[in-house]
C-alpha cells in the first residue's frame, strides 16, 4: 500500500495539491494540516518506536515542523519554499522587491530543523520584470510553487527520497521575522 501524504499548507492550496495528487494517483490517502495544532494531532502517538508512515510536504507554510516529529517521518519532508536559495526565511518575497531581484522562484528542498537550510531537490526560478507589485510577485511565486509540485509529484509519491542537487545550496542571506522588522524600520 502506498504510503499516505500529510501536506502542510493552507487550506486553499491544500486543496489545489491534493486534487494534483488524486489525478496522479487516485485512491491515495491526502491529509491537508493547516495549523500547528493539527499537525501535533498527527504526531501525538508517535515515536522512534512508531513512526509516522507517511510522506510530510510543507508547501509555502508558516508552520515550522519539530525537530522530534523529523526524527520520526519513515521518509525525508519535503518543503516547497516561496523563494530561491537566495532568499531563505519567512519573508523572502519582501526581501527580493526590496532588492529589486530580477529573478525569484520557489525552492523545494529536504525538512531540517534549521528552517530553509535542507538540502536542495529542484528550484524553479523566474524573471522578475523591473517594477513588479508585490501582488505580481506573489502570484507568480504561487504559480510556479504549483508547476514545480507538479513537476516533482512522480518522485513525491514515489517510495523512495528524491534526489538533491549536489552544487546547490543556500544563501546566508536573513530574511527572518527580526530582519524584516529591521527592513520595515529602515523604509520608513
Amino acid at each position: 500500500m502506498a504510503r499516505p501524504i500529510l501536506l502542510l499548507s493552507d487550506m486553499v492550496s491544500g486543496a489545489a495539491l491534493a486534487d494534483m495528487i488524486e489525478v496522479a494517483d487516485p485512491g491515495r490517502e491526502v491529509a491537508v494540516i493547516t495549523s500547528r495544532e493539527a499537525l501535533d494531532g498527527v504526531f501525538r502517538d508517535a515515536s522512534p518506536d512508531r513512526p509516522v508512515e507517511a510522506r510530510l510536504i510543507g508547501f509555502f507554510t508558516g508552520v515550522l515542523v519539530p525537530r522530534r516529529y523529523l526524527a520520526v517521518l519513515r521518509g525525508a519532508p519535503v518543503n516547497f519554499h516561496p523563494g530561491t536559495p537566495d532568499y531563505p526565511g519567512k519573508h523572502s518575497l519582501a526581501f527580493a522587491l526590496h532588492d529589486r531581484a530580477p529573478e525569484f522562484g520557489v525552492t523545494a528542498h529536504v525538512m531540517v530543523p534549521r528552517v530553509d537550510s535542507g538540502p536542495i531537490i529542484a528550484v524553479s526560478r523566474f524573471t522578475v520584470p523591473g517594477g513588479s507589485p508585490e501582488a505580481w510577485l506573489r502570484y507568480r511565486t504561487f504559480r510556479s510553487g504549483f508547476a514545480l509540485f507538479r513537476r516533482l509529484l512522480p518522485g513525491l509519491l514515489g517510495p523512495g527520497d528524491l534526489p538533491v542537487l549536489p552544487d546547490a545550496g543556500w544563501s546566508d542571506r536573513d530574511c527572518s521575522e527580526r530582519a524584516y522588522q529591521g527592513l520595515k524600520a529602515s523604509e520608513r
